[in-house]
């Protein structure tokens, strides 16, 4: 996509410290991460004590509740982690230690003692995608007390049983996966010690294994967990997300030790437990279904189930034979996708809302009545920047202006819910942001107070249902856009911005994707088709389809840098000249470093290409977000330099003198870059705090 390209980049503080730099050096390897604006959608929340740990994008926040009826919620502590929280688990043993799964990124251990300060303390691959946890008892020995693991549900890998505490780092000691692999699609865990009589004990773990049912294991013996029964399946069109285990001597026998199963669309399963068996199974379809639902918590005989776009839901517990609603949110502002509970409070993690706190009222009728929310931000796909602000489109929410040199690191400064429009694209243009949306609409939006974006105008370009803008290149006061399911290429004419108008528009053939105009020329890379759609722009109200010149195979991307194109096409960056601009030439090509990787954006440097797209991290055995680096300094021989992890990552934008990434849900990564700044002058503190100068040559 289309991006003003820096003239002076900077690779690290350090590089520039010296007083003189030869203007020959360059670095061997690029793209290191810098920091993180890392708030999006939140998926998981846990309560220890008067606290409340949310997981919001790759932020573990640390948010008091000891006021519930306080808004906003007070933030106490907040610490980055390496992926985006998938869920939380408290050691029952070890006061103040999370464990967070991260999916594709493994498993992060946290201090949160200290709530202002949480501390990552570890982080280990469990050799596939973390996504439910728990701490769990396994045999000490006779006569010893238990040894408190960590049980990992890793979706169709299994369950993996984690030494979290060795001095020496985590060890994965014994696992189990089922010889069928459509039986194995664990997404939860939970552990539990039952008395076996005469001071005997056993050790039991229950795994959600999604579309199969539940299975449970005997893990007494961390390194060999072995199958006791199951995988049971769900009545219904039933599948187990998640899991809640739960004993009480007070109830009848029978009823004792029960596991209830949150059953996606069909509701609540709940079985009672004889022994190490799973026994009876009884069933609840909540009113005004379907709604997924996805995570349990409880108070007492009362559980509360997360119901996605149905909120939360409180049942009656007390017998398994007639389990019975008792209250309901309705509606929350965001998909709910995590519960906690407390006397009389209710805590859902919303994906788009946050931490959303709820108290519960008893009595007949029951209510939930909201108290608080910490907000967070929704989807971000796209990213434009200049020196100090990043300006990322949100599926929910339009748009997203990110302060990038915040003390402390990244931070939205626009109003959490700024637009209502679905935001796919974006360009820059001054003190303007043209953005696209996902009904072909292109809006002008005035950003020239960050803190306070407004929409000006907007246009329809498409009315090709799902035709959503794909890229925009900008030249003076035209948009040259492409819109991918209508497979058109229009220009937009926003001098006035409140009245902006499309001049024309040409069929391509085929969905385009990226696009770069050059002079007269725009050059468009049009997905599934081995050409490059070459246009002239001339008079934008009539653009003239020149010629649709060849390629050796499918680019997804296109940015001009130095005088030559830069294809982003699958594992490889290709180089394209433009001596004669109607007829691009390919020059040479790289493969890029990783395993099945597939580019999907490309910005241009000096010297360099930065793509952003996916490979196999064949220790795990999936898919993981990667930016990779291309010198590209002698065009005919392009060479790959580095490639680092970026979660999720969708966008990659230049961002004055450094690059910065759009990664769904976890926000804006901004990261270095391969080049050195050659800049007169010291330190310029008031305007760009924190950037170094150096002078080159004598």
């Amino acid at each position: 996509m289309t991006r003003s390209v820096p003239t002076l980049l900077v690779l690290c503080f350090a590089a520039l410290m010296a007083a003189e730099v030869p203007a020959s050096a360059q670095p061997t390897s690029c793209n290191a991460e810098v920091k993180v604006w890392p708030l999006g959608p939140s998926y998981a929340v846990a309560l220890d004590g008067t606290r409340a740990l949310l997981g919001r994008g790759r932020e573990l926040t640390v948010v008091s509740i000891a006021a519930p009826n306080t808004q906003p919620l007070p933030i106490l502590g907040r610490v980055t982690l390496p992926g985006q929280v998938r869920a939380i688990a408290l050691s029952p043993t070890v006061p103040g230690l999370a464990a967070v799964a991260m999916d594709t990124e493994g498993v992060a251990l946290v201090d949160v003692s200290t709530p202002s300060a949480p501390v990552m303390t570890r982080h280990f691959a469990v050799g596939g995608r973390a996504y439910g946890l728990a701490f769990g008892p396994t045999d000490g020995g006779f006569l010893l007390p238990p040894i408190e693991m960590l049980f990992v549900a890793r979706l169709n890998l299994g369950i993996q049983i984690v030494e979290y505490d060795n001095p020496s780092g985590a060890v994965l000691r014994g696992s189990f996966t089922h010889t069928s692999p459509s039986q194995s699609n664990s997404a939860d865990v939970v552990v539990d010690r039952f008395e076996l009589g005469a001071g005997f004990y056993g050790y039991r773990a229950f795994v959600a294994d999604q579309n199969a049912g539940v299975t449970v294991l005997n893990v007494a013996n961390p390194d060999f967990p072995t199958l006791i029964g199951g995988p049971i399946a769900l009545s219904g069109s039933a599948a187990a997300r998640s899991l809640l285990l739960h004993r009480d001597g007070t109830l009848p026998i029978g009823q004792t030790d029960r596991l209830f199963v949150a059953a996606g669309s069909a509701g609540l399963r709940a079985f009672s437990i004889v022994g190490a068996q799973l026994a009876t199974q009884y069933a609840l379809t909540l009113p005004n279904a379907p709604y997924d639902v996805e995570d349990l918590a409880r108070d007492g005989l009362r559980l509360v189930a997360a119901a996605s776009y149905g909120g939360a839901r409180v049942i009656d517990i007390s017998d398994l034979a007639n389990l019975t609603q008792l209250a309901t949110t309705g509606s929350t502002a965001g998909r709910v996708h995590g519960a906690a509970a407390g006397p009389a409070n209710l805590f859902l993690a919303a994906e788009q809302a946050g931490l959303l706190s709820y108290q519960i009222v008893a009595g007949p009728p029951m209510s939930l009545t909201v108290r608080a929310s910490v907000l967070t931000a929704g989807t971000a796909y796209d990213a434009a920047a200049n020196d100090r602000y990043a300006f990322v489109t949100d599926f929910s929410f339009g748009l997203n202006v990110v302060d990038l040199l915040a003390p402390g690191g990244p931070t939205q400064v626009s109003p959490p819910f700024s637009f209502g429009f679905s935001g796919f694209s974006v360009a820059l243009s001054g003190t303007l942001a043209l953005v696209g949306d996902f009904n072909g609409n292109l809006h002008v939006l005035d950003v020239s107070t960050p803190s306070a974006p407004a929409e000006l105008g907007v246009v329809n370009v498409t009315t090709v249902p799902g035709g959503y803008l794909g890229s925009i290149a900008v030249s003076g006061t035209h948009a040259f856009v492409t819109a991918l399911n209508a497979q058109l290429f229009a220009s937009v004419d926003f001098s006035n911005p409140a009245t902006p108008v499309v001049q024309d528009t040409v069929p391509l053939g085929a969905s385009p994707r990226g696009v770069v105009v050059n002079g007269n020329l725009a050059y468009i890379a049009l997905d599934g088709s081995s050409q490059l759609a070459v246009v002239d722009v001339a008079d934008p109200a009539n653009l003239v389809l020149q010629s649709a010149a060849p390629l050796s195979s499918a680019a997804s991307d296109i940015a001009l840098g130095g005088g030559i194109g830069l294809l982003s096409r699958g594992n490889q960056l290709t180089t394209l000249g433009l001596s004669s601009p109607a007829v691009p030439v390919e020059l040479g090509s790289t493969l890029l470093t990783g395993t099945g990787v597939n580019s999907l954006e490309v910005a241009a440097a000096p010297g360099f290409a930065h793509l952003v797209g996916s490979s196999i991290d064949l220790a795990i055995g999936t898919v993981v977000g990667q930016a990779f680096a291309v010198d590209v300094r002698t065009p005919a021989a392009p060479v790959a330099v580095g490639a680092i992890r970026s979660p999720t990552v969708r966008s990659i934008a230049p961002a004055g003198d450094r690059l910065i990434t759009a990664n769904l849900d976890l926000g804006v990564t901004l990261i270095s870059n391969c080049s050195i700044v050659l800049r007169d002058g010291f330190e310029d503190g008031a305007g760009l705090p924190g950037r170094w100068s150096a002078k080159a040559g004598s």
